[in-house]
């Protein structure tokens, strides 16, 4: 009876001991998988993204696309490196060679994601709601207007989120001013009393801020007084 009791402690000690060298090694060969597996889909996402930005970069300016790509846990940033996009989980890099600009920036919480691709310019891609002003149109009007005629200017970019505001000069614009359109453009109509000109040329600066007070870049329009046209 003893020695049934013996060995039964002999075979529960080894079990342990068993267990105690393969356990580790076990849990450490599932870490290592899924790394693999996230590190995987990380660069597949970004495979995605070139793929369709070389597209789009082909067909020239104002093209644009929406991508799904699935993004793993454990990213801890997306940033754009010369010549490559880049996501980084847990210290580790993984990228994707590029040959244009890249601007803007990929999601990094994980899951699915669609993310808006635009090309803005020969050789220029901008990846994601990216808050920015591309251009202002016409550049330069001329005041007072004709009275017959609505007069202007258009603001096209990305990122801009419906009850997004203006500044002008540094100044909050009223919002009757302003009529958003979509995601890439904003009507700004200029009336007198708000707005003048004169012979040179007068500057107005204008900023776009969204609802969560994110702030786009600047650009600039003029309006000349009646007595000169624009350039």
């Amino acid at each position: 009876m003893l020695k049934r009791g013996q060995g039964s402690f002999e075979y529960i000690v080894l079990l342990g001991i068993i267990l105690i060298v393969v356990l580790p090694l076990y849990i450490y060969g599932v870490d290592r998988i899924d790394d693999s597996f996230r590190l995987s889909n990380a660069e597949d996402a970004l495979g995605i993204v070139v793929l369709a930005s070389n597209e789009l970069n082909e067909f020239g300016r104002g093209n644009k696309r929406i991508v799904k790509i699935q993004v793993p846990s454990g990213v801890d940033e997306f940033y754009i490196n010369k010549g490559e996009i880049v996501y980084s989980l847990n210290g580790v890099n993984v990228s994707r060679g590029i040959s244009f600009e890249a601007l803007g920036e990929l999601p990094t919480n994980p899951g699915l994601h669609s993310v808006r691709i635009r090309s803005i310019e020969d050789g220029i891609i901008v990846l994601g709601d990216w808050l920015r002003i591309n251009e202002i149109i016409p550049e330069c009007v001329v005041f007072p207007p004709n009275p017959n005629r609505e007069i202007r200017v258009d603001i096209f970019g990305s990122g801009f989120e419906e009850g997004a505001v203006l500044y002008v000069n540094g100044e909050l614009l009223s919002s009757e001013y302003v009529e958003y359109q979509d995601f890439e453009w904003i009507k700004l109509f200029l009336t007198t009393g708000v707005f003048s000109g004169n012979a040179h040329g007068k500057e107005y600066d204008v900023i776009v801020e969204n609802l969560g007070g994110a702030r786009s870049n600047e650009e600039t329009f003029l309006i000349y007084a009646n007595n000169k046209q624009c350039p």
